[in-house]
């Protein structure tokens, strides 16, 4: 088994990014603090299933079919695209002038 590196907590804020694109390699870390084992940094597997990012009980229960997860509604963040500005022959800082009162 290969011995996993240790990294201190400062260690991994200083080079945070760096220590990321090794984990997206798929290296693991040991993270530390005072030389105490705190965290273990690793790749996330992708995992399809409905259940991601459920406790590992749930998942099993519900792979097992003792429970039903509720449907999860998908929710759209993008925002529909605003209208087109038109401005016919006139400068806008006239436009502004005039929404001000000062033409």
């Amino acid at each position: 088994m290969k011995k996993l590196k240790e990294i201190g907590i400062r260690q991994l804020k200083a080079k945070l990014s760096s220590y990321l694109r090794q984990v997206e390699d798929g290296e693991t870390f040991l993270v530390t603090t005072r030389r105490r084992k705190i965290a273990k940094l690793s790749k996330i597997e992708d995992d399809k299933d409905s259940t991601k990012g459920e406790a590992p009980i749930i998942r099993a229960w519900h792979l097992s079919g003792e429970i039903e997860l509720p449907k999860r509604k998908k929710i759209s963040l993008s925002t529909p695209p605003l209208p087109e500005l038109k401005v016919s022959n006139t400068l806008i800082d006239e436009l502004i002038s005039s929404e001000r009162g000062e033409l």
